[in-house]
């Protein structure tokens, strides 16, 4: 009797859940690294893995929201899913999400003054005169200039597409004012990807 309540129950509530192994790993494969790992640092892919994992896993995520992050396509739409979890749920999806945009943003840094420093070392130019760049000048307020124009942010993303155009391997520059926050430069950079650069180079500028 016990075994036929049991297949009734399993046939009337359906499927069961994604498991959260799965969502995990399709979350990791959103992350791009930037360069190599810097003094054995943890790799930002596995820290999204562990991320996902512990928030499924701990949190309950509901079969909405498991199903929402394996649709997801890159990691700018991850914070979206936040919609098919409870307050509790999306506010600590929200933390760890940040946290690991900020230690992205770190890493970048980090490959970016290392390349530097190994350029200087050579005597070499940073960037190879042929290569074609796209310079972004973040300033705290007001519009981003690129390559010397004030553009608006809803225009932003035309001059990223006109750039893959002409020439898919244009190094992006991201030039950030002191006191914009990390994220803004992150979003920049993931828009970027998702209109199909993939070369970043990092800096900050001072305040005007």
């Amino acid at each position: 009797m016990s075994r036929w309540l049991c297949a009734l129950l399993v046939a009337a509530c359906g499927s069961r859940p994604l498991p959260c192994e799965r969502i995990a790993s399709h979350a990791r494969s959103l992350v791009e690294v930037l360069g190599p790992l810097v003094d054995d640092a943890p790799s930002p892919r596995d820290r999204m893995y562990e991320m996902i994992l512990a928030r499924c896993t701990k949190d309950g995520w509901p079969e909405a929201a498991r199903a929402c992050v394996l649709a997801t396509r890159w990691l700018a739409q991850l914070p979206s899913c936040r919609t098919t979890l409870t307050d509790a749920q999306a506010a600590a999806l929200q933390t760890d999400v940040a946290s690991l945009r900020r230690d992205e943003l770190a890493h970048a840094h980090e490959i970016q003054e290392a390349v530097t420093a190994e350029a200087k070392r050579r005597r070499a130019p940073e960037v190879t005169p042929s290569a074609p760049t796209l310079v972004l000048f973040v300033p705290v307020q007001g519009d981003i200039v690129v390559d010397g124009t004030a553009v608006p942010d809803h225009d932003i993303d035309d001059r990223f597409r006109a750039a893959v155009a002409r020439d898919r391997n244009t190094t992006v520059v991201l030039q950030a004012e002191t006191g914009v926050p990390h994220g803004r430069v992150v979003d920049l950079m993931e828009r970027a990807r998702t209109s199909g650069l993939t070369r970043f180079a990092i800096g900050t500028a001072p305040a005007h």
